[in-house]
């Protein structure tokens, strides 16, 4: 298996990582809603999602350069991965907001769904091992330490 050596793949699968890894610490730190932490939640909130869309802009530009590159299919898997899950994540809020809203119940405060957390724990656990499975096996990143 060769190497690769690509700097920006590095660290984009190191971000990812470091995503992987809050999103498994909000989805079980937070699992019940966020309003209980007031000022700090909110301020929370928005710095995740500038993460979240960060992620987003970054896989796509990653995709496009993996691509171009010719980079094995199992690199472009995640840039593809991560596009099409925050598409998705995206829509499923948007119809949750609907159904709440359809209900009457307040939007803001509502208790996320288990089935919410245990997708978030289970995405966030592949994503870690993904990534580290690919910054071991294509990058010498192995020989640093």
């Amino acid at each position: 298996m060769r190497k690769i050596e690509s700097r920006f793949l590095k660290v984009y699968f190191i971000i990812l990582i470091i995503y992987a890894i809050f999103g498994l610490l909000d989805s079980i730190v937070f699992s019940g809603s966020k309003e209980n932490f007031g000022q700090m939640g909110v301020m929370y909130n928005i710095l995740i999602a500038m993460f979240i869309f960060s992620v987003f802009i970054l896989s796509i530009v990653a995709l496009i350069i993996f691509a171009v590159k010719k980079y094995p299919k199992v690199i472009i898997f995640m840039p593809i991965y991560q596009i099409a899950a925050k598409i998705i994540i995206f829509g499923g809020g948007i119809v949750w907001g609907i159904i709440l809203f359809i209900k009457g119940a307040d939007i803001v405060g509502q208790p996320i769904p288990s089935i919410v957390v245990i997708i978030g724990v289970l995405t966030s656990l592949f994503e870690l091992i993904y990534c580290s499975y690919v910054l071991y096996k294509y990058t010498n990143i192995s020989q640093k330490f």
